[in-house]
């Protein structure tokens, strides 16, 4: 029967939603079992119900409860405003005088004398009112005229409360919206009073305080203080409401100044209703035969508060608060001496007009509290209204005026004594109570408004009628509808558990459950004088204009509105004009409003319209103040859809945000009634990539393809299927997103298509309605603010991006404002019209219709703060714009960047662009709004506003154009002939000193100008068009994809494997490119990396062209100058190397005179290599070794042994041929990789130190073993390379560095084949070795980090282990780094059997980029990436920007490795970490091996980057690495280099002591004209800073030739001496002439590079090796005692120590007159003169070398001692590298030392 029943309705011609209701049900009733079938059939009744319950409330409340309202709401008039004001300023006097002209009365009495009020309870709602009121009546008093004793003064009684300080309590008042226009009135006439516990003696103030007060002449006291509780304990609320009452007058009785005292009481102190016969009177209660003494004594506890419990039951009051007013009132009045003056408000509620209708403080209280509970959706129940009872209440801003008044008569009483006054007064009590109406019809109205729910009015109203007929049931419904819905609220949230989260039932709620229940017992406490029938003699008579009908629309529901986020608390003024929003604009997302239920009962819009109307209502209401909608426009483009029904209709909507997309079709969804039908919107081709693309096109969404023509047959077809569908079309003029807010040049090939189509269909002429969206705030701001600050490309559309979005949406983080949407004028497109014209004119149309508001007017006060924002409006109306006089949901104008403040102007701009035009500033007049030259008028400029404001706007103009020329001139003279847009722009901004053009829109336009012009690449706008390499015409080079395994053959040039590596392809939709991974021996290969082309942009805040434009240039074919000798080869020959053992082949020769430093690999690919080896040999054996050694030594031979060539030290290079004319031998040991034997018991191996780390990996595993030792380049470096440098591997930890692992080495020398034999026997190969021996210095301890100098190392004895049987990855994520490296620093704390094998600390940047390369483009794991980031962002709050990660390897047994993560669980938990997993762990160590394939594809795409290590204390880790990039970021800035430096760190190896920390910098080579050497200065100066921060120079990389500069200040002279000493002992020819660390000619002074300098070991010249040994060691001492480059004060003490008796002072005298001389040319080479403090400088070194240990009488010992020392300061005075300061002085080193021979 359910089934049929369904089947049938779901057929009939009923409306959508029943006809789809029923076909689910249909469904389901076919297909679930039976009890699910009678559950889903109760819920589609209950449905069904729900919205018959909605249909009958409607109707129901229209007919029962008509509304009759709307006219109180009418908007008043300036006029109107006033009187109103004067009509309430005039409540309380007894003759109708007016309060402004009673106070300037009371001056214009001769005897008075100065007005000083001490006011009490100022925090409080009646005293802030109070105050608001005093302050504006003593300003218009004009006391600037006054003498400063005449001044009238305020005294504020302040104290702290609840830890907030009194100070900031005060701050906390000032700042309230009500003072914003009497700041100046608070200056000059509040004084603040610091009070301690009122309830003490003297307020609980010191004497000081006291006395200050007596001296300040205090002639008014008005007490408005009182504790408002209705039930505290007796002695509380005596001590509060009476002590301090009666401490405050006796102050007046004590101070001659005082002429009285006002005391606000209460209307409810009578006991009882009272009765229109005998209403509650203006007089003091009785207490019959009680004495009010007594009962104030005994609440205070001299009887345990017996008496007094017992007096307020027999005479009736109804609370302690009452009572205690009672009581005080009696005493107060018992003092004839201080005339006091009570006044007893009734319930204070909202003003009805000061300082604006509504207002009602900082918090919900008694009737607003009611009202706001059942707004919000909290309670249902409004029990204030019955049918013969009125609401006892007074505006506050009457109750203020009242007080006022009795102040001023209780002055004018008291002109002659205070006890003839008192005597003479005829009234000293009044009461002030009004009564108010809350009917029905005012419900009815408030849902009609949208301020209340249609259904909840209708329950409210129908459950007052039930009260009122059946008073029985009061109590029993406000509990089942007020209390239970709260407390069932409470329950549910605390059994929510912590990764659970629950809004209240409203949204738009901001109030716990805590403080609804609590707001809700407020209320409940006074139920009882709101819903019974008072009756009380007034003192107040209310205008007649204020009824309680109007007061009930205009303020009490404005009150409510005050506390929920629909509106926004700001200036009265702007609050004053709120009212014509129902009138002249709608709101399209109310607050109280049901979203689901709204959107499926609408009558458009199939079930995806319903579904993407629900989900834009939640957006717009979470993000919006409020979307409103220009009615009168709206209907005018109604009428002309009326008088034409067949009309094809376009919307033309200017195009700010991705919003606009749905905005326009949810007004037309929102608002049926105006024939608007929803519009199919021509969308960028973007939206097609994004996760809800399906969704917009089940909307109606199409996509048009970029780039290319629109009049295609497609678009035809699809445009005149809409035209003969009649649909309504949304197009955006302009293209592409202007999130600056300017006007673009309008697109027109859609118009074009648009009327074709209409044509050829025979449709009349399309109808298009220009639309204006005005935002205050864009949802983008941030990105394009990130965009402007970086490389100016638009971040594409993405579903992550949107994710981020909705995230901080989430997160409140967004806060866009109010939304205007305006209707222009529409134009009719017929075939003859000029579409470029009309185009141009309908964006006319929109820069007219463009709204500005007051959020919009106040930014302006940023830049224009000369101008007040009042100007600014008269000018903009001037010039025919438009000035919305809405309130605005937005205050953060003190929030905003420059860069959005800019945007901001762009809104008003528009309406000066003409007149700019006219000025001259025709490109700027273009940039700001395309066109401006055909909106030229008659206008009338010669209005002083507009005037004075274009001169400010043609100053900011002007200064941002000279900003520009000097940033290109400055640029051009940095060596950067022609910098891009970006580059521009970013340099405008580092010299703007005011700041306020960096990352903002105009800087990006004066840049343009400077370079595009100001209509090409407008910033925002892709400009990849303009940077991309041009397409040649070339024949195709085929290729061929290798079958089978994986080639092993090593790239040249770059890193890696041939077949492995990052490129670029082309993506398959747009125009974009993605990068791909090639090969198949990584996880990572074969996977797409659609943003790491953004990645790089978005951190080197460049735009990447994704071409080789700033690459290096790379040569098709390596060449070099010298053709080897055939004579070395017939020699090797002839000593039995056979040919394959022999090469020389130009790309080996070239690969081996390198290593992989970025110098390196930019010298191969640019083909600018220098001098390489003559031959390349590979020895088989070590016998082979010393063959080749001993013909080496025979016929002076240069060799230079050769490993992995991993090296990123320069190691390999060899010295030019002036230097060294010897043949260059390059002795590659890769085929000596034998394992000679291995002793499993002792866990030793010997193995030929040619082996590459793969291979041994692999060959030991084959024996179940392994060595341990794995650094990042194990693929292709070799056992002998990782002694040669002193290496480290990632799994140090467990298997130590690889001086642990070493027990003995093999050395072949030029002295013969160095070795240790410990054994007894004698015998060389026992098979095994000692852990241990003590007999002095030992072989491999000289062999570990020889880096090549000593000889060839032939085999290598290390220790082995057996295969882990257990390998778990773990990984970590950290809030920041520094939380991450404290928790590495206790991990090294372990015991190293605790520690994992590997761990290590990746910053952000790596942590980003390693998340980058795991996801790749798979789907899951970009899923799992974005929900991980939600986790992260929005429930732990971290910020994404310093989010660090921690990557883990364990090995060992299974027992052992759950012990290790155990440990690290346990330090985890101090730190804030979270485990993320294993495979985050894997995909960390992944980077491992893909970082320098990275490092080479951004060499391609222009981007230099490299890496280098330190070891570093742990008390100095987080200084060096926040150092070391501070410096980066400094030295990048000084040089004016492109975008921003990339400079990354992590934590690799752990130490007790200190931990390795590796570091990744990188920079942007556009525009550069040598980028490689800039990259190379930069990294000198990184180094510097590294050991200035406490590291060390290296840790595993070695030193080389890159770092051997260094070595002075680490080694002594004593020590470089002796190294050199071994080195000349072992090799007294030089064979092995690598000249890499402490040899190097860096390490001594002596420039390799100058042609025809000298250095030591050289065979020709006239200076032996020893003289030059001699000579260098001196050098070395020399530079050493002279300090390092960074001079203290103390190094030049030495100044003015003279000794006249020396010998060597005339030599001294006469060299330095030498040197002066020959250090001319050099100084004109830098272009700037030594000034005479560095003189003395100088002239001190030249001193401190004299004392040092060169000999003066040995020329050139001390020439070069001199100079060493000159060139040291002068680097350091300079500011400049080591490298580029010896360049320039190598001309004068030349000359000193030929002039010493």
């Amino acid at each position: 029967m359910l089934v049929f029943i369904a089947t049938s309705m779901a057929s009939t011609t009923v409306p959508f939603f029943f006809r789809l209701a029923f076909k689910v049900l249909a469904l389901l009733a076919s297909t679930v079992p039976f009890f699910l079938r009678v559950a889903f059939f109760f819920s589609f009744i209950a449905l069904l119900v729900a919205l018959a319950l909605q249909q009958l409330s409607r109707r129901w409340l229209k007919k029962e409860v008509p509304c009759k309202s709307t006219k109180y709401l009418r908007k008043w008039s300036k006029q109107e405003e006033q009187d109103a004001a004067d009509d309430i300023r005039r409540i309380g006097s007894r003759e109708g005088s007016h309060l402004k002209d009673l106070f300037q009365n009371y001056y214009t009495q001769d005897h008075q004398k100065p007005m000083n009020i001490l006011l009490t309870g100022v925090t409080g709602y009646v005293g802030r009112s109070l105050l608001w009121e005093l302050l504006s009546q003593l300003e218009a008093l004009q006391c600037d005229k006054m003498a400063a004793n005449d001044i009238p003064k305020v005294f504020l009684t302040v104290r702290s409360k609840r830890g907030v300080s009194l100070d900031s309590r005060v701050q906390k008042l000032r700042k309230d919206p009500i003072f914003q226009h009497l700041q100046t009135a608070w200056d000059r006439h509040c004084v603040t009073v610091s009070v301690g516990d009122m309830r003490n003696e003297n307020f609980g103030m010191d004497a000081g305080t006291i006395r200050n007060l007596e001296k300040s002449n205090i002639t008014h006291i008005i007490h408005s203080a009182a504790d408002v509780r209705f039930t505290p304990p007796f002695d509380e609320i005596a001590a509060s409401n009476i002590t301090v009452s009666l401490q405050l007058q006796q102050f007046a009785r004590q101070w001659d100044s005082c002429r009285g005292m006002i005391y606000l009481s209460t209307a409810f102190v009578h006991p009882g209703q009272g009765s229109s016969d005998n209403p509650h009177p203006d007089s003091l209660v009785d207490f019959k035969r009680y004495d009010p003494l007594e009962l104030y004594h005994s609440m205070l506890g001299e009887d345990n508060a017996i008496l007094a419990k017992q007096v307020k039951e027999e005479l009736g009051f109804e609370n302690n608060y009452t009572f205690a007013k009672a009581i005080c009132e009696h005493l107060l009045l018992r003092d004839p001496d201080t005339p006091t003056k009570i006044l007893r408000p009734c319930i204070v509620g909202p003003s009805a007009v000061l300082p604006f209708p509504g207002w009602n403080g900082a918090s919900p209280s008694t009737v607003t509290g009611f009202m706001l509970l059942i707004r919000v959706g909290l309670a249902n129940l409004f029990r204030i209204a019955t049918k013969d009872n009125r609401l006892p209440v007074i505006p506050v801003d009457v109750v203020s005026v009242a007080v006022l008044h009795a102040m001023i008569s209780l002055g004018e009483e008291n002109r002659k004594t205070k006890k003839e006054a008192l005597e003479e007064s005829p009234k000293n009590i009044a009461n002030l109570v009004w009564f108010v109406e809350v009917t029905p019809s005012v419900f009815r109205w408030w849902s009609l408004s949208q301020r209340f729910s249609t259904w909840r009015s209708a329950l409210t109203v129908l459950l007052l009628q039930v009260i009122d007929e059946h008073p029985s049931t009061e109590k029993s419904l406000i509990w089942a509808f007020n209390v239970l819905p709260l407390q069932l609220w409470q329950l549910s949230r605390k059994l929510q558990t912590p990764f659970q989260t629950k809004r209240p039932p409203s949204q738009e709620s901001k109030m716990t459950p805590e403080k609804c229940l609590k707001l809700l017992d407020l209320t409940n406490d006074y139920s009882f004088f709101m819903a019974s029938k008072f009756h009380f003699q007034s003192s107040v008579t209310m205008p007649a204009w204020l009824t309680s009908r109007s007061y009930s629309i205009r303020s009490l529901l404005r009150a409510t509105e005050n506390f929920t986020p629909e509106f926004a608390r700001t200036v009265p003024k702007s609050l004053e004009s709120s009212t014509t929003e129902m009138f002249n604009y709608v709101n399209l997302v109310p607050k109280h409003r049901s979203d689901l239920w709204w959107a499926l009962t609408q009558p458009n819009g199939n079930l995806t319209t319903r579904i993407i109307g629900f989900l834009v209502s939640k957006v717009l209401r979470r993000a919006c103040g409020r979307v409103l909608v220009d009615l009168s426009s709206m209907a005018a483009l109604a009428e002309e859809l009326e008088r034409d029904p067949d009309a094809p209709l376009c919307l033309a909507a200017t195009h700010r945000s991705f919003l606009d997309f749905i905005l326009l079709s949810y007004v037309a969804f929102s608002m049926p009634e105006f024939g608007l039908k929803i519009p199919k919107i021509a969308a960028s081709f973007q939206f097609s990539s994004l996760f809800f693309s399906a969704f917009l096109q089940g909307a109606g969404a199409f996509y048009l393809q970029p780039g290319g023509k629109l009049n295609n047959a497609g678009l035809f077809k699809r445009l005149a299927d809409f035209l003969n569908s009649k649909e309504h079309l949304l197009v955006f003029l302009e293209g592409t997103r202007s999130r600056d807010r300017r006007f673009l040049e309008p697109k027109r090939g859609f118009l074009h298509a648009l009327r074709q189509a209409a044509t050829e269909n025979g449709h009349t002429d399309p109808l298009v309605a220009p639309v204006v969206v005005d935002y205050e705030r864009i949802p983008e701001q941030a990105t394009f603010e990130n965009e402007m600050t970086s490389c100016g490309k638009k971040a594409a559309l993405s579903s992550n991006g949107l994710v981020t979005w909705l995230q901080k949406l989430i997160s409140k983080e967004v806060q866009l404002g109010d939304i205007r949407i305006t209707f222009a004028e529409p134009c009719r497109l017929s075939e003859k019209d000029d579409v470029a014209s009309f185009a141009l004119e309908l964006q006319a149309r929109q820069k007219a219709a463009t709204s500005v508001t007051t959020f919009h007017l106040r930014a302006a006060k940023m830049h224009l703060g000369t101008i007040r924002v009042e100007t600014l409006q008269r000018a903009i109306v001037d010039l025919g714009g438009r000035i919305t006089e809405q309130s605005t949901s937005l205050d953060l104008i003190s929030e905003l960047s420059s860069s959005e403040c800019w945007s901001l102007h762009m809104q008003w701009l528009v309406h000066f662009a003409p007149l700019l035009h006219c000025k001259g500033y025709e490109k700027w007049a273009e940039w700001i709004a395309p066109g401006s030259n055909r909106t030229l008028t008659n206008q009338d400029i010669s209005s002083d506003p507009v005037l004075v404001v274009l001169s400010e706007i043609q100053k900011l103009l002007d200064s941002a154009s000279a900003l520009g020329m000097q940033a290109k001139s400055l640029l051009e003279e940095s060596g950067i002939p022609e910098p891009t847009v970006p580059h521009l722009a970013s340099t405008i901004a580092t010299l703007d000193v005011d700041g306020c053009l960096k990352g903002t829109t105009l800087a990006w336009a004066a840049a343009q100008i400077q370079t595009v012009g100001a209509r090409k690449a407008l910033p925002g706008r892709s400009t990849t068009d303009e940077v991309s390499s041009k397409a040649t015409l070339a024949a195709v080079v085929p290729r061929f994809k290798n079958i089978g395994k994986a080639s092993d053959t090593e790239s040249l040039g770059r890193w890696g494997f041939e077949d492995s590596g990052f490129k670029l392809v082309n993506s398959r939709l747009g125009s974009g490119k993605r990068v791909c991974f090639q090969g198949s021996r990584y996880r990572i290969s074969g996977r797409t990396f659609p943003t790491l082309l953004e990645l790089f942009e978005k951190i080197t805040k460049t735009l990447i062209s994704g071409g080789p434009d700033h690459a290096p240039k790379a040569v098709q074919k390596l060449s070099l100058p010298d053709e080897v000798s055939t004579e070395l080869l017939d020699l090797l020959k002839e000593n039995g190397f056979t040919s394959d053992q022999l090469s020389t082949d130009v790309d080996i020769r070239c690969r081996h005179a390198t290593g992989h430093c970025l110098e390196d690999v930019f010298r191969i690919q640019t083909g600018e290599i220098g001098r390489c080896p003559d031959i390349v040999i590979w020895p088989l054996t070590e016998q082979n070794c010393f063959e080749l050694v001993e013909l080496a030594r025979t016929f002076q031979w240069c060799l230079i042994p050769y490993g992995g060539g991993t090296n990123v030290t320069k190691a390999l290079s060899c010295p030019p041929k002036h230097v060294d004319p010897r043949p260059m031998v390059s002795v590659d040991m890769r085929r000596m990789k034998k394992i000679l034997w291995i002793n499993r018991e002792d866990g030793l191996a010997e193995i030929e130190a040619g082996i590459v780390g793969r291979d041994l990996v692999e060959e030991l595993k084959k024996e179940g073993l392994t060595m341990g030792h794995e650094p990042d380049s194990i693929e292709f470096s070799t056992l002998g390379g990782w002694v040669a440098t002193r290496a480290s591997g990632m799994k140090k930890n467990r298997y130590g560095n690889i001086e642990d692992i070493v027990r003995e080495v093999r050395l072949v020398s030029p002295s013969g084949v160095l070795s240790q034999n410990h054994h007894q026997s004698g015998r060389a190969h026992e098979g095994t070795a000692f852990g241990r021996t003590s007999i002095g210095t030992e072989l491999k301890d000289l062999a570990i980090g020889s880096e090549g100098n000593l000889g060839i190392i032939s085999s290598v004895v290390v220790r082995v282990h057996k295969l882990p049987k257990e390998t778990q990855y773990a990984s970590i994520l950290f809030p920041c780094f520094e939380m991450g490296a404290k928790f590495m620093r206790d991990v090294a704390r372990l015991s190293p059997a605790l520690r994992p094998a590997s761990i290590r600390l990746a910053d952000n940047l790596q942590f980003s980029l390693a998340r980058e390369i795991s996801a790749g483009a798979n789907d899951k794991s970009m899923i799992m990436k974005t929900l991980q980031r939600l986790y992260v962002g929005s429930w732990l709050r971290w910020k994404p920007e310093s989010i660090c990660a921690c990557s883990i390897l364990c090995e060992g047994d299974n027992e052992e490795v759950a012990f290790q993560l155990k440990q690290l669980r346990k330090i985890l938990g101090k730190y804030e970490g979270i485990e993320m997993g294993a495979s985050n762990g894997a995909s960390g160590y992944e980077m491992t091996f893909a970082i320098a394939y990275i490092r080479d594809f951004a060499l391609s795409q222009g981007i230099y980057g490299e890496s280098f290590e330190t070891f570093v204390p742990w008390s100095r880790c987080q200084a060096l690495c926040d150092g070391v990039k501070r410096d980066v970021q400094a030295a990048h800035e000084r040089r004016f280099l492109p975008g921003k430096p990339v400079i990354s760190c992590r934590i690799t190896q752990l130490y007790e002591e200190g931990a390795c920390v590796y570091f990744y910098m990188a920079i942007s080579g556009q525009g550069l004209s040598n980028p490689c050497d800039t990259f190379a200065a930069m990294e000198h100066e990184a180094r510097e800073s590294c050991m200035r921060h406490g590291g060390s120079l290296s840790h595993h990389h070695g030193v080389g030739k890159v770092r051997s500069c260094f070595l002075p200040k680490v080694n002594s002279p004593a020590l470089n001496s002796w190294l050199r000493d071994i080195k000349d002992g072992i090799d007294k020819q030089n064979i092995f002439g690598a000249r890499n660390g402490a040899l190097s000619p860096d390490a001594i002074g002596v420039d390799l590079c100058q042609k025809g300098g000298s250095c030591e070991y050289a065979t020709d010249g006239d200076v032996t090796p020893s003289d030059v040994t001699v000579v260098s060691s001196q050098t070395s001492r020399s530079s050493q005692s002279s300090g390092s480059p960074y001079f203290e004060t103390e190094s030049f003490s030495s100044l003015g120590d003279t000794d006249d008796e020396d010998e060597a002072e005339q030599s001294i005298d006469s060299l330095q007159a030498q040197f002066e001389e020959a250090s001319e040319t050099a100084r004109s080479k830098l272009g700037s003169n030594i000034s005479n403090q560095d003189k003395l400088q100088l002239y001190g070194l030249f001193k401190q070398a004299k004392h040092g240990d060169a000999d003066p009488t040995n020329r050139p010992s001390y020439l070069w001692a001199v100079e060493r020392a000159k060139f040291d300061a002068w680097s350091s005075l300079r500011g400049t590298t080591k490298e580029s300061a010896m360049k320039e002085y190598s001309a004068v080193v030349r000359n000193l030392w030929l002039a010493s021979q």
